[in-house]
């Protein structure tokens, strides 16, 4: 099964990993606006090479890693604006 999308806006999801790894490799759309994130630690998205757009807005970001977004080449829209201290 291949997922293409997925919506967790205001679910509280308080961190992202790479841990899903065989999942979502063929993800091209993650929205993770409204929730709990404080950080995205290096390589958070790294199982999900085929993402074209990421939304991380009205999170409260205070940590990012130069590291945070690699491995994504495919990237063309991401939204990450931030009430926390980090606006991306």
């Amino acid at each position: 099964m291949q997922i293409y999308e997925i919506d967790l806006t205001g679910n509280k999801v308080p961190q992202v990993t790479s841990s899903a790894a065989p999942m979502l490799t063929s993800l091209s759309v993650l929205r993770l606006g409204s929730n709990h994130l404080t950080s995205l630690p290096d390589g958070s998205f790294s199982a999900c090479p085929a993402l074209t757009e990421l939304y991380l807005d009205n999170n409260a970001l205070v940590s990012l890693s130069n590291f945070s977004f690699s491995g994504l080449s495919k990237l063309e829209v991401s939204q990450c604006v931030s009430s926390g201290t980090v606006a991306c």
